[in-house]
């Protein structure tokens, strides 16, 4: 199964992950769609209604995937693509560069078996922070053969991963955005993506190459903007 139903789908299925879920925007009243208002914006002050289908998971070979960059609002935005094949099923999930998502499976690709079938699982939950006050609990899973297919870092053996670094003003003092320290994921982010196109290479030219399309070409990444520290338990930095 490819994602959270048995609907028979055609041609290229655009995804996003968004609220801990795998997101398609449908048309108005498609099966199993929910209706969902947009936030207030210049051109919508009221907002705008959207459907959309929200699916625990979605599972397929990954047959290419790459970094394209986009622009929003007069922000550059440097996008993940991954292609994902599901016997007649195609899928094209995209997530965007440093967020929870994109670092948990960027953080995981090493580990996976291009050659078999993966199946990505977001997560959005409220849990408890250190001192044993909430906080919002986001990251993905990456699973193969019913087994959860482990970072290839961690806290404790963190490798030749950077660490974040936490950002300073020009006192000398740590920088705090709505009650929290900001941090610097840049070097992290950097070391990631040349990990991931090297995995990328394999999968056009090497052993496990899958033949995918390729019809957007990689393109060189933004600088990466400064996170906040409440990063998920389950990511390694």
């Amino acid at each position: 199964m490819a994602r959270g139903n048995n609907d028979q789908q055609v041609g290229v299925i655009y995804l996003r992950i968004a609220d801990g879920k795998i997101v398609e925007t449908v048309e108005a009243n498609s099966p199993g769609a929910v209706k969902r208002t947009t936030k207030p914006s210049d051109e919508h002050p009221n907002g705008r209604e959207v459907w959309e289908r929200r699916d625990g998971y979605v599972d397929g070979v990954i047959t290419s995937m790459f970094h394209t960059e986009r622009e929003y609002k007069g922000e550059k935005i440097t996008e993940l693509s991954i292609r994902l094949r599901d016997k007649d099923e195609h899928y094209s999930l995209k997530v965007n560069k440093g967020n929870r998502y994109w670092v948990g499976i960027l953080s995981r690709l090493p580990n996976v078996n291009f050659q078999k079938t993966v199946r990505f699982s977001p997560y959005d939950f409220k849990g408890k922070d250190e001192a044993g006050g909430e906080r919002q609990i986001i990251g993905i899973n990456l699973f193969q053969g019913g087994e959860k297919i482990d970072p290839a870092w961690s806290k404790t053996e963190p490798g030749d991963l950077p660490q974040g670094r936490q950002v300073m003003n020009d006192k000398g003092k740590p920088v705090i955005v709505n009650g929290r320290a900001l941090w610097d994921f840049e070097d992290r982010d950097n070391y990631l993506l040349k990990v991931f196109a090297d995995l990328a290479d394999q999968l056009r030219v090497g052993d496990m190459a899958m033949g995918g399309t390729q019809d957007e070409a990689p393109a060189k990444a933004a600088p990466t903007v400064a996170a906040s520290a409440d990063e998920d338990d389950g990511l390694p930095f």
